[in-house]
């Protein structure tokens, strides 16, 4: 048998199985589509943990920045009025004419009024 024979042969059968294609009883088409729907996965709905009333406000986006800048600056001044820079003294010393921060807070060094703050 030759080559050519041979594909004759093929297209003969592949035409007759075009024409008549076998097609899947509706017993095995349901069994199938029975197996992928319990196959698939489904998605749960759970609903959200109830939050307290008292932290939703914790859920605004804007609340942990505003909270950083106020700690940052709550640090800096905590460092500023224990230990402030040289550039600091001289300007209180230019402005109130005194030479340390703690004769601007109107208290003397053992805590006894030194005037009147109003």
């Amino acid at each position: 048998m030759t080559k050519q024979r041979a594909e004759d042969d093929l297209d003969v059968l592949f035409a007759a199985a075009r024409k008549d294609p076998p097609l899947p009883s509706d017993a095995f088409t349901d069994h199938m589509r029975q197996m992928a729907v319990a196959a698939t996965p489904m998605a749960t709905v759970t609903p959200d943990a109830p939050t307290s009333s008292a932290f939703a406000w914790l859920r605004a986006p804007w609340i942990w920045s505003a909270g950083t800048a106020f700690a940052s600056a709550l640090v800096v001044g905590v460092f500023v009025g224990i230990n402030p820079p040289t550039a600091v003294l001289d300007a209180t010393a230019q402005i109130f004419e005194t030479p340390d921060l703690w004769d601007v807070s109107g208290y003397g060094a053992y805590g006894e009024t030194t005037g009147d703050l109003l």
